[in-house]
């Protein structure tokens, strides 16, 4: 809180995404201890419906079994490969999509490969 009140005048998020934009944001406070990049996105598309695709960890499991991206246990650097990838207005249904694809489908010990519409397209499919 004392950071944005020193940065932005105000305690309000939503007053900083609104001057400094959402990157700027996200940068300043991955810089504060113990705060995330997933942490940052899920408050800001949670609280603020920012558009962004937080990366958790079945997010990042997906994005690196399709290929998408090769970021192995990074899931900073799939953000960051990711995002740009995303068409604007995507990116919180896509998380949420996500989310639920791989506690589901997609998992991370014993994938539902033949369950999975997407198995023809997947180099990970078994």
């Amino acid at each position: 809180l004392k950071w944005l009140n020193q940065t932005v005048g105000e305690y309000s998020l939503d007053v900083a995404i609104e001057k400094l934009g959402v990157d700027a944001s996200m940068e300043a406070l991955t810089g504060l201890k113990g705060i995330g990049v997933k942490t940052i996105g899920v408050t800001l598309i949670e609280a603020l419906g920012v558009d962004l695709c937080p990366v958790d960890t079945h997010v990042h499991r997906i994005i690196n079994r399709w290929g998408i991206v090769d970021t192995k246990s990074n899931r900073d650097k799939t953000f960051a490969l990711l995002k740009p990838l995303i068409p604007e207005g995507r990116a919180y249904s896509l998380h949420h999509n996500l989310l639920t694809f791989g506690r589901t489908v997609c998992t991370a010990k014993s994938p539902k490969c033949g369950e999975c519409f997407l198995r023809k397209l997947c180099p990970s499919a078994e």
